[in-house]
């Protein structure tokens, strides 16, 4: 399949040549099958890639044309290359919303057991109660100096965070102490109905969960104990955030 016909051993009679025909033929085929199918492996290892990467280069040209500026240019470009890094260009919801509930769920205890621990909410409520939470909360991703929530808002949301740090900068401008995985904020201001007094900004690229408030209006209708959880943790919040409520910030 090599080398016969082309070396010290040719075929000499016609049952030969044909033989050696047939060979050459099978051995061409062979190498051509092999090569064809690993550049076709190589490709389709790289594919995903390649065309996260074409999108990127795409959003890049396109503020390049209508004038952005560099710097925010590349910090647009430094969020795509952590959402590639963190995820390879995939959100996870697109993976498990065509499976069963069983399954969701299971899978979103595993994925978000460490903060999940670390949070009240979910400690002090009851399992059906938590599978309701999870299949509420939405995934969001931060870069780093981004305003997660700004004074004056009305708040809408309770934020949930998974990785990263965080931190509080008060009205008068003062900073408070960072936040990091498990903490949460948010509550008060959607419970009361209230403008948010403080903005919060990431220290860097962090990965939050949100509740957002139809979905806490539904969970409070549908679980009543939802509303002794809150209750606590609202009583346990200001206490431990004395400190904030002297400086009137309601977050």
């Amino acid at each position: 399949m090599t080398t016969v016909g082309f070396g010290d051993i040719t075929p000499i009679r016609n049952i030969e040549i044909v033989i050696t025909i047939g060979v050459a033929l099978l051995g061409a085929s062979s190498y051509a099958f092999i090569i064809g199918n690993l550049a076709s492996l190589f490709t389709k290892i790289n594919e995903a890639e390649i065309k996260y990467k074409d999108k990127v280069q795409a959003v890049n040209q396109y503020l390049s044309h209508r004038n952005v500026p560099d710097d925010f240019n590349h910090k647009i470009r430094e969020y795509y290359e952590y959402l590639w890094t963190r995820y390879k260009g995939h959100e996870e919801k697109h993976f498990f919303k065509d499976l069963p509930i069983h399954y969701r769920l299971d899978i979103l205890h595993y994925l978000t057991k460490d903060f999940l621990a670390k949070i009240p909410l979910f400690k002090d409520s009851s399992q059906a109660l938590q599978n309701e939470l999870l299949l509420s909360l939405k995934h969001q991703t931060y870069p780093p100096d981004c305003f997660v929530i700004r004074k004056g808002e009305i708040g809408n949301e309770i934020f949930f965070i998974a990785e990263g740090q965080l931190k509080i900068v008060s009205q008068n401008g003062k900073n408070y102490n960072d936040f990091s995985m498990g903490d949460y904020f948010g509550e008060m201001s959607l419970i009361l109905n209230e403008k948010r007094t403080a903005s919060i900004v990431t220290l860097s690229f962090c990965d939050l969960f949100c509740l957002h408030k139809e979905d806490y209006v539904r969970i409070k209708e549908k679980y009543p104990e939802f509303r002794k959880v809150l209750k606590l943790i609202s009583n346990n919040q200001s206490s431990m955030r004395s400190e904030f409520i002297l400086d009137d910030i309601i977050l």
